[in-house]
């Protein structure tokens, strides 16, 4: 099981720092909402705090690689910030995530619903 769990580990990590397209950018950032709003919802009882903070989930911030911070700061026309650090993970605010997929969304033709 371990070297199961090494190569799943290796291969997300690999997948990180290749940039996605507009598409699988979207489908992303949509992933990455959906956790943060799952987050949100356990929090509103004890257990699901504890649950949130055993699982490292945080409804007020979405994890994510350096190079996918830069392609969703790049969205909201925000450079990335000086002493940014390549294959660091980040955390990044849940409405500047949402406001750039929405960015994003609107850009591919998606509408604002």
């Amino acid at each position: 099981m371990g070297d199961v769990t090494t190569l799943s580990a290796s291969i997300s990590a690999a997948v990180d720092r290749l940039p996605h397209g507009n598409e699988a950018h979207l489908r992303y950032l949509h992933m990455k909402l959906y956790t943060a709003d799952q987050a949100r919802a356990r929090a509103r009882w004890i257990g699901g705090r504890l649950y949130n903070r055993a699982a490292g989930e945080n409804p007020d911030y979405v994890p994510m690689s350096t190079r996918h911070l830069a392609q969703t700061l790049k969205l909201l026309d925000v450079a990335l910030p000086g002493g940014v650090k390549t294959d660091e993970r980040y955390l990044l605010r849940t409405d500047l995530a949402r406001e750039a997929h929405d960015a994003l969304r609107s850009h591919l033709g998606g509408g604002s619903g």
